[in-house]
């Protein structure tokens, strides 16, 4: 298998961070409205690239989002409720795609 440098894997994951099947729906948001901007879209981007990623612990992203300044004031419920929120999101747009047919054909496990 052959190693990819560096530069190499850095434009891969732009590459796929900029795949229409990662955005988030259009005008959806997760947390509550007295979360001001820039903070409650700065999380709510944080809640979307988690579950993106394949994430779907809430409890974990509660505990890992855990500095002060980064929440802008959203509780552990709030960030929670936000959290499950976006799941429930990703989950209808996924349901809405139908089926989705990958590039990835004829490959076998090795």
């Amino acid at each position: 298998m052959a190693r990819l440098g560096l530069s190499q894997a850095c434009v891969r994951i732009v590459a796929v961070t900029g795949w229409i099947y990662n955005d988030r729906p259009e005008g959806v948001r997760f947390l509550a409205e007295r979360i001001a901007e820039p903070g409650r879209g700065d999380i709510e981007d944080e809640i979307w690239g988690w579950i993106v990623r394949g994430q779907d612990a809430a409890d974990e992203f509660v505990d890992f989002f855990d500095v002060e300044e980064q929440r802008h004031g959203a509780t552990d419920e709030e960030l929670r409720a936000a959290f499950m929120k976006a799941l429930a999101a990703r989950r209808r747009q996924q349901r809405e795609w139908g089926e989705v047919r990958g590039t990835l054909r004829g490959l076998s496990a090795r």
